[in-house]
């Protein structure tokens, strides 16, 4: 899940697996557009937002990066301009996307399986976290190496004893990164010229979401667009949408 940029009070999101469409919801669970990526796909995880090539424009990155049996040579990443509304798309009638780079990653210490995809809004530079037991292990893809048709070798930064990752985002301003599972979730802060990778070497504070039994399988988290707060999302048709206000997901986080 990520939050627009251009359009006020809408969240893109997508079905987790091989299904390539892109959902606008409002906030209060209406469909605004729906799209889908003349793509390829394997296991659609995640989505983030950020700079791209285009000065000025925010650019959604659709993050084919699930591993479930740790063989995939390379994942993939794409990457498109946030595209206007289609009003009268649908499920049934999505909107074609096909304006859209192609760029492959590659582990270098062999292939994992993760569900947590972020983009630093100051650099642009890509950030996926694995999704293992006890731990995760974050590797970053430089920003100055995402152009199309490339194969970028990820650079591995460091551990972080957060089990079972299954989502991720940096606020729109970069100054916290949040991660998350069904149950729990961790923000890591930024100091005024602190490096992602830098700041995830500090001790994570405790945030809300709700977990089940509220989400059944809740494996998407959102800043909105404002940096105030966050949104969390379950897969399964029909899940209501909640929002925490950061200082109200701080204090519920390190009450459990």
């Amino acid at each position: 899940m990520a939050a627009s940029r251009r359009h006020p009070g809408i969240l893109w999101v997508h079905n987790d697996g091989a299904d390539g469409r892109l959902f606008a919801i409002r906030t209060n669970g209406q469909t605004a557009a729906v799209f889908r990526l003349a793509a390829t796909i394997t296991d659609l995880e995640d989505i983030a937002i950020g700079p791209g090539p285009a000065a000025g424009a925010p650019h959604l990155y659709v993050g084919d990066i699930g591993d479930n049996q740790g063989e995939r040579r390379s994942i993939r990443v794409y990457r498109l301009p946030e595209p206007d509304l289609r009003p009268g798309t649908s499920a049934r009638n999505p909107a074609e996307l096909d304006g859209f780079d192609t760029i492959a990653l590659r582990y270098a210490d062999g292939p994992h399986d993760a569900e947590a995809l972020c983009c630093d809004p100051r650099t642009g530079e890509l950030f996926i976290a694995t999704k293992q037991k006890r731990k995760s292990r974050l590797y970053v893809a430089p920003a100055s190496r995402l152009t199309n048709g490339a194969e970028v070798s990820l650079v591995f930064l460091r551990e972080v004893p957060c089990a079972d990752v299954s989502a991720g985002d940096i606020s729109p301003a970069g100054q916290h990164l949040l991660l998350r599972r069904e149950n729990a979730a961790w923000l890591w802060s930024c100091s005024p010229g602190e490096t992602v990778a830098a700041a995830m070497g500090k001790p994570a504070r405790r945030v809300a979401v709700l977990g089940p039994p509220e989400e059944a399988n809740g494996e998407a988290i959102a800043w909105s667009a404002d940096g105030r707060g966050y949104y969390t999302l379950s897969e399964g048709k029909r899940q209501p949408i909640y929002y925490f206000p950061l200082e109200a997901g701080l204090a519920a986080g390190a009450a459990r």
